[in-house]
């Protein structure tokens, strides 16, 4: 299977050095996209700050497994005369350079989420006095139906303890308390929750459906003696506290 994903990426062009540079139309090796990796919505990002614990002194991260196949263009054939800049680039990306993917039927890999392992997003707790990452989880779980097709490939048929849970791609709200990690995510079936989480371990611990996914500011705090748990989503929020 390795050897069959590597001859995918090659034959694909998906492999690339550490901070590879774009690749412009044209260029004297005739390759297409550089595919870098981590691209603009991998790695860790805005949308999914990190949360600490200055107690224990630990910072629990977020980050998604996602490339951006990269072509350039010269800038001049994107001149408009809405352009108010003075000092233009020589070249910008080109929209929609992404490999295409292979066919499913007959494909020996099929039903395998990614040739790059996973887990698609995850969250990693981060030892802040040592450097040492104290566990990693994936973001949520991936949806049992690639799961399911996952678990059914012909060559994974005898391989025992397969974890199937890559997880989502994204990032999860996140905010620490002195007991718990919360998270946002997605659970097998595909709807939203409040997960509580072990800081120690990365154990789940609990779960809370929400109305919707949770988004970017999660926050907690005590007013008359009970603690909320804010969730921003799309559309609103949702606060939740124990009775």
């Amino acid at each position: 299977m390795k050897a069959l994903a590597l001859a995918r990426a090659k034959e694909r062009d998906l492999l690339a050095e550490l901070f590879e540079p774009p690749r412009h139309r044209g260029n004297a090796e005739g390759r297409g996209p550089a595919n870098i990796c981590p691209g603009g919505g991998g790695g860790a990002n805005i949308t999914g700050p990190p949360a600490a614990d200055p107690a224990a002194g630990i910072i629990f991260v977020a980050s998604s497994n996602g490339c951006s196949p990269t072509l350039l263009q010269p800038a001049s054939e994107r001149d408009n005369p809405q352009m108010t800049g003075k000092t233009l680039a020589d070249w910008v990306p080109i929209r929609g350079g992404k490999p295409p993917a292979p066919p499913m039927e007959n494909d020996p890999l099929r039903g395998i989420p990614d040739i790059f392992k996973g887990p698609f997003g995850k969250i990693v707790a981060i030892d802040m006095n040592t450097g040492e990452h104290l566990w990693r989880i994936p973001h949520g779980d991936m949806a049992q139906r690639d799961q399911d097709n996952f678990r059914a490939n012909p060559l994974l048929k005898s391989v025992t303890n397969l974890d199937t849970n890559w997880g989502r791609r994204g990032h999860p709200a996140l905010a620490a308390t002195s007991t718990l990690l919360l998270a946002t995510g997605q659970t097998a079936d595909n709807k939203p929750h409040l997960f509580g989480i072990d800081k120690r371990t990365g154990k789940r611990v609990g779960s809370v459906e929400t109305p919707r996914l949770g988004g970017y500011g999660l926050m907690t705090y005590l007013h008359n003696g009970k603690q909320y748990v804010v969730v921003p989503m799309n559309g609103g929020y949702a606060a939740m506290a124990l009775p």
